[in-house]
């Protein structure tokens, strides 16, 4: 087996995550959230977005986008979360998802959230499966047909270092 590898995303990994951004979000009703290239280098800068990208032997298979701009001081939150078809049914979204629970739990977040449309009932499996609950329908979010066109806001509850040793356990649900 190949080894896999989670590091923080580099400015030559540009490319790839422009066409894994491209290939993962080409439905349309992603058309005003798709990032272009351009978009993506800005991010890779933005001292409040961690981009982490996972890797499968040698190949960048997938990234997550976590938002810890702190806008709600409890909860950071994930912009994208994408992995190439070629490396799908690997684990690596959970991979990925795990290891921006982490990136949240350093930064002090308690919570992570994610939007995602109604419609995309195998994303919204995987969620719910790694501890995340719908806490906000959004209605128009999307620009799709109206009955593609909601979205729904999901957060998990995170688990801090300390809790997760047993010094604390106030929280119901396990993130890490």
């Amino acid at each position: 087996m190949k080894p896999i590898k989670i590091r923080e995303a580099k400015k030559k990994d540009l490319n790839t995550l422009a066409s894994i951004e491209a290939e993962a979000f080409s439905n349309p009703i992603y058309d005003e959230f798709r990032l272009n290239k351009k978009e993506i280098q800005a991010e890779l800068k933005d001292k409040d977005i961690k981009t982490l990208v996972v890797k499968f032997g040698n190949t960048v298979a997938g990234y997550v986008m976590v938002d810890i701009a702190k806008e709600d001081p409890s909860a950071a939150n994930i912009d994208s979360l994408a992995i190439d078809s070629k490396f799908t049914g690997k684990g690596l979204d959970v991979m990925l998802l795990t290891a921006a629970a982490e990136v949240a739990v350093k930064k002090g977040f308690d919570k992570m959230t994610i939007q995602e449309p109604e419609s995309a009932t195998d994303t919204l499996k995987l969620l719910r499966r790694e501890g995340y609950r719908k806490t906000d329908e959004i209605s128009g979010f999307y620009n799709a047909p109206a009955e593609q066109a909601n979205g729904l806001e999901l957060t998990k509850v995170l688990v801090t270092k300390k809790e997760a040793a047993g010094k604390t356990n106030t929280r119901k649900v396990n993130a890490i």
